[in-house]
């Protein structure tokens, strides 16, 4: 697994970086991603709804109950409203 930091979600198959030998897909959509897309949002502590600052620049979050810097991630992250 690779994370790409930065990088905005591709809006359809024809904007993604990913070459076809890459992808796992077997139809390339021109007006969403296709079904069965292999890249996923990464949601690191600096943007998740669960995660609350403190003076030293880390995230206590709610869920794992641990301190983490901003570019931590886990499965569990959501991105804040």
């Amino acid at each position: 697994m690779i994370a790409i930091k930065g990088m905005e979600m591709p809006a359809n198959c024809f904007d993604c970086c990913l070459t076809a030998s890459e992808c796992t897909v077997s139809m390339f959509r021109k007006d969403r991603r296709a079904d069965g897309c292999p890249l996923v949002e990464i949601v690191t502590c600096k943007d998740c709804k669960y995660a609350r600052q403190n003076n030293d620049n880390d995230r206590y979050c709610y869920l794992s109950g641990k301190y983490h810097d901003i570019d931590y991630y886990c499965a569990n992250g959501k991105i804040k409203e």
